[in-house]
């Protein structure tokens, strides 16, 4: 009986350790898809920025005098957020003056962790002296879409005229959660921004 007991004991304390095992096995697991996922969000976010940063720096790019280089700025609030909902402008494009607009696009939201968080996909398009055409778009994991115009003084301005300075930010989610025991749970945010300065923009080149 005892010797029966014995290798119940054996059988039991076995099995523990394979369970601890498998299941150390299967959070590494998750750890390394989370941390994929959260990787591929910043690569995504990043270049979403360089592809901003480049039009705008040439925001106004070859404006003849008494026109403005910026066209439309247009801001609403998402959830007591202000979000930037369409930006219009002169830029280069392929060594070509170009009207470029961005428009952005509110997706489902989520509500993870108790927090409601919008979602938004930011779409890119270009005139080409008829119509607009689309010129791809980000993925639907922005949480912020931010372009305030700022004067030569560094001030909030709403006038395009006055606009000598753009501050850009961008806001994104990612959720990496998988599992049934929801390890990784939860949701992450990252943040980009950058204040640009285009030379030519209306007078700034010559301040």
């Amino acid at each position: 009986m005892t010797l029966l007991f014995d290798r119940l004991i054996a059988l039991l304390v076995s099995g523990s350790v394979m369970l601890l095992l498998v299941n150390f096995q299967l959070r590494a697991q998750q750890t390394a898809l989370g941390q994929s996922m959260i990787s591929g969000a910043k690569t995504q976010i990043f270049s979403l920025a360089e592809i901003l940063e480049r039009d705008l720096m040439n925001a106004g790019y070859e404006t003849p005098p008494g026109q403005e280089g910026i066209l439309a700025h247009s801001s609403t609030y998402i959830n007591a957020i202000k979000v930037t909902d369409v930006f219009e402008f002169w830029s280069l494009v392929d060594s070509t003056r170009t009207r470029l607009r961005y428009e952005l696009v509110e997706h489902t939201p989520v509500d993870l962790d108790e927090e409601y968080t919008p979602i938004f996909e930011l779409k890119r398009y270009w005139h080409n002296g008829a119509q607009w055409v689309a010129s791809g778009g980000s993925s639907p994991i922005l949480t912020h879409f931010r372009i305030d115009m700022r004067t030569d003084k560094n001030q909030s301005t709403n006038d395009v005229a006055a606009a000598r300075s753009l501050r850009l930010r961008l806001g994104a989610a990612v959720m990496p959660s998988v599992g049934e025991n929801q390890f990784l749970r939860g949701m992450r945010k990252l943040h980009w921004g950058a204040q640009l300065h285009p030379a030519h923009l209306r007078g700034y080149a010559n301040e």
